[in-house]
């Protein structure tokens, strides 16, 4: 009897003691914060814009985390591979992750809500840039440097291969873009060549070539399916912004010449545009109007961020990224607002007229402004928040520029008109 209870309580400690160490572990799971997750390689917004899923390290493990934008929290890990692209359906409902193996790489397909692996497949060529959608979260296309391979997203069986070599280009692709609006089409950007190619997804035959203006390696379509924006690494750094059913040029912005874009994404209204240009110890995040051609933000970051770290938090503009594979930050620019245009009257006819400016209704949700620049044609005229400024009789454009306690940029303008008694 004394040696039965011996081994009756030997085996309860032992029950115990594993169900200690199966809740420690949950709980360390549970724990998690955002800012433990290491080695970030890529993150992809959900298309609700509530999960955030992250590719990184956390308690010296890989994962692909995801993260609650909502309630601040980490729900889990779905797979405890090394991805480099991450890829949301459309629809929401499911997770593309890549992950290397030698010369290939293997693809996992799982379910958002179980986090259950539904599909993996692999790919002998390596590696791979980009995961794409199409519009009804049936098919994903995978593209590597020489071909776009489109399967079924339930298989994972080939259904097209669009191949670099069904054209005249001598380069690789840089970057991919499924339009699946109407027309199916697949944009395979060449940027050594200088082309874009558009190819039909249903059948797989090439339907046109575009001539670029310059070189370059980022290529992002609008949500809407309109627009295509392209970075010049040729020389300006400047962005074009391009009729995606032609390729024709509706607007160039222009960037700083140090400066070479090779990061960018729109934001959901098809209008704003999020630029990165910059090298390894840093550089400067740029938001853009693409209906006026406006620079409507400026952050500067320190370190590096590629195509797979960048992305555009739409509700209340925040942006999401993560430089140098550091853990994620989340920042919202400042609102400038330099008030209403104005037309004033010389009242004593000596030429001038005075008049006070009001930045007061800018502002900086995540933190406060710290400085209020006006200027007119370059030149700072004040910079409080509610100067009084002489003006001549004529037309005057003032600029107000706001920075934040981030170190990010914002600017409007206000015109106000003198004219004579």
């Amino acid at each position: 009897m004394p040696i039965k209870r011996s081994i009756l309580w030997l085996r309860c400690s032992l029950f115990a003691a594993l169900i200690v160490i199966n809740i420690n572990i949950l709980k360390a799971q549970a724990e998690i914060q955002l800012d433990e997750i290491q080695e970030i390689r890529a993150l992809a917004l959900s298309p609700d814009e509530q999960t955030l899923a992250i590719s990184g390290r956390a308690n010296n493990e890989r994962g692909l985390w995801l993260y609650n934008i909502e309630t601040e929290h980490i729900e889990g890990t779905i797979t405890n591979g090394n991805a480099s692209v991450i890829s949301w359906s459309p629809d929401g409902t499911y997770l593309a992750a890549n992950s290397g193996l030698g010369n290939a790489e293997t693809f996992q397909i799982y379910d958002a809500d179980s986090k259950q692996m539904m599909l993996s497949f692999e790919q002998s060529v390596s590696p791979t840039s980009e995961i794409l959608w199409s519009a009804n979260s049936t098919r994903i296309a995978t593209v590597t440097s020489r071909t776009i391979d489109i399967r079924d997203a339930a298989s994972g069986d080939i259904l097209l291969v669009l191949s670099i070599s069904q054209t005249d280009a001598a380069g690789i692709f840089s970057a991919a873009a499924w339009n699946s609006s109407t027309n199916q089409k697949m944009y395979g950007l060449v940027g050594a060549d200088k082309k874009l190619f558009v190819w039909s997804t249903d059948t797989g035959n090439l339907l046109e070539e575009y001539d670029l203006p310059f070189h370059t390696e980022a290529l992002a379509l609008s949500p809407d399916s309109t627009k295509l924006a392209i970075g010049n690494l040729d020389g300006n750094g400047n962005i074009a912004v391009l009729d995606a059913s032609t390729g024709t040029a509706l607007m160039m912005l222009e960037v700083n010449q140090t400066e070479f874009p090779q990061t960018l994404i729109w934001h959901q209204n098809s209008i704003g545009l999020a630029s990165f240009g910059g090298g390894s110890d840093g550089g400067i995040i740029r938001l853009w109007d693409t209906v006026t051609g406006k620079q409507i933000d400026t952050i500067p970051v320190t370190g590096y961020i590629n195509t797979n770290t960048l992305e555009w938090f739409s509700p209340d503009t925040r942006l999401i990224y993560s430089t140098n594979q550091n853990p994620v930050i989340f920042i919202q620019p400042p609102v400038a607002i330099a008030g209403l245009d104005q037309i004033l009257t010389d009242s004593n006819n000596d030429s001038v007229e005075t008049i006070t400016l009001n930045g007061s209704e800018s502002s900086d949700s995540d933190g406060s402004i710290i400085a209020y620049i006006w200027s007119e044609e370059g030149v700072e005229i004040a910079n409080i928040v509610q100067p009084t400024v002489t003006l001549s009789i004529g037309v005057h454009t003032i600029i107000l520029t706001v920075t934040d306690d981030d170190g990010a940029i914002a600017t409007d303008e206000v015109v106000i008109t003198v004219s004579g008694n």
